[in-house]
């Protein structure tokens, strides 16, 4: 179940074990994040539970468009597809953005039931990103597991080696790092009838996904011109019809 909440709403939630972070990716670091909590709650034989928030709080803050690994709606069926009872969602807004660590410690997450709360060892929150596990170790009410950084190939598993992997189009190893293959979520926005194929055309700034460089050279039926994607595809795609690209080295 996704719960929404606002700033300053009240909370009413049941015993839980939960994880927390943005999880923009899913790699293989955030993975571990939800897979010990769904483990530790089962232990403790309450509700496992992930807290995120939405939209990206680095969008506020640098008042610019973020590309991401996954969408918001891609993020919440793979979180569910991995066992997790409840997602809580924070709306990040300016309200929210202007929160002190110790606040958001002390008026919720304090206030949301959590026996036990799983973190990765470099996260950080609250205003200015002041916030890390030191500072929850000291005010969490509930336990504190801290999860160490997860390594591969001698190097730190996370979003922005991945996002690099992506534009150098390293796809086996982006395969590896996040255990999915990489793939863009599109949606027609265009399309007309191109001989015996579909013409489908998208605006790449609709595009909220990171696109992989010389995508024309790793998919012959692709042309980007002026920020327009033009695909030829011999399945037939309508206007404002969802589809999806998947990037793999064979």
């Amino acid at each position: 179940m996704v719960k929404r909440f606002k700033y300053n709403t009240t909370l009413n939630l049941k015993d839980n074990v939960a994880c927390i972070g943005y999880f923009d990716s899913l790699h293989i670091g955030h993975q571990k994040l939800i897979l010990e909590t769904i483990a530790q709650a089962k232990k403790l034989n309450l509700k496992s539970m992930l807290i995120c928030f939405e939209p990206d709080p680095r969008e506020l803050i640098t008042n610019e468009k973020i590309k991401h690994i996954l969408p918001y709606k891609e993020r919440i069926n793979k979180i569910k597809s991995l066992g997790i009872d409840d997602i809580v969602v924070f709306e990040f807004d300016e309200n929210f953005m202007k929160i002190d660590a110790l606040t958001f410690i002390n008026d919720y997450l304090n206030k949301m039931n959590i026996k036990q709360l799983i973190c990765g060892f470099d996260f950080t929150f609250g205003y200015q990103g002041l916030g890390n596990s030191k500072i929850l170790k000291k005010y969490f009410n509930g336990q504190l597991n801290i999860v160490d950084e997860v390594r591969l190939y001698g190097k730190k598993v996370s979003t922005t080696r991945i996002r690099k992997e992506i534009l150098n189009n390293n796809f086996k190893l982006v395969g590896k790092l996040l255990n999915y293959d990489y793939y863009l979520l599109l949606k027609a926005e265009k399309s007309a009838k191109k001989g015996l194929n579909w013409l489908v055309t998208i605006n790449i700034d609709n595009i909220e996904q990171i696109i992989p460089n010389n995508i024309n050279i790793l998919y012959k039926n692709i042309s980007i011109n002026d920020n327009i994607m033009e695909i030829i595809s011999d399945i037939r795609i309508d206007k404002n019809e969802e589809f999806i690209l998947v990037f793999k080295d064979e």
